[in-house]
């Protein structure tokens, strides 16, 4: 009889735990998909200013301010595109890799700090914008063109940038708030104490 027990327990114990982690996967595959969809807007942001930039460059006579404007959001949506191709990718290879425990809640934090940290670049992409806008206007010739057109390019940029991370960081935020009491529930302990800081 003891053996039977013991046997059941074995063969019950991956259950239970299979279990015990279903809701940290149900929230690393929200949290994966929240990712996924803020990337393809921004690879889809960076596609559109790609054409827009070259058909306002190609409209544009060489060296003026519209030149400068749609060169500058071509050589921005590039580096954008050069972000969130990769990014695609190492996300897919997120959803195919399970986190532990431990895990959710460093990825969780990781991904609120990342967006959180960009909305502070981001404003300071738009502040050096408007500075080389400011400048640009007490600088004669092609050298004032090329930094009213870099600057304003560069606001634009900037603003979209600071608006998509600050929505980043809110949805990843709020569907931490909305489900970390359930996953905080989920957690055992036995004799030893184990304590997350998040």
């Amino acid at each position: 009889m003891r053996m039977l027990c013991l046997l059941t327990l074995l063969l019950l114990a991956p259950l239970a735990a299979a279990q015990d982690i279903a809701p940290f996967e149900a929230f690393n595959t929200r949290r994966i998909q929240l990712s996924q969809r803020a990337t393809w807007v921004l690879a889809g942001w960076a596609t559109a200013n790609l054409g827009a930039g070259a058909l306002v460059s190609g409209n544009a006579e060489r060296g003026t301010e519209d030149w400068y404007i749609g060169n500058m959001t071509m050589g921005w949506s590039a580096i954008n595109l050069g972000i969130a191709i990769p990014g695609l990718l190492a996300l897919r290879k997120e959803a195919r890799t399970p986190l532990d425990i431990p895990g959710t809640f460093k990825a969780q934090r990781r991904t609120e700090m990342l967006y959180l940290l960009n909305t502070g670049l981001d404003l300071g992409y738009m502040g050096l914008g408007l500075w080389m806008q400011e400048r640009g206007l007490h600088t004669a010739g092609e050298d004032g063109a090329r930094l009213r057109g870099f600057g304003n390019a560069i606001i634009v940029q900037g603003a979209f940038l600071f608006a998509y991370d600050l929505v980043a960081y809110v949805a990843h935020s709020g569907h931490w708030s909305h489900k970390r009491d359930g996953l905080y529930r989920q957690l055992q302990f036995n004799g030893t104490s184990l304590s997350y800081r998040f």
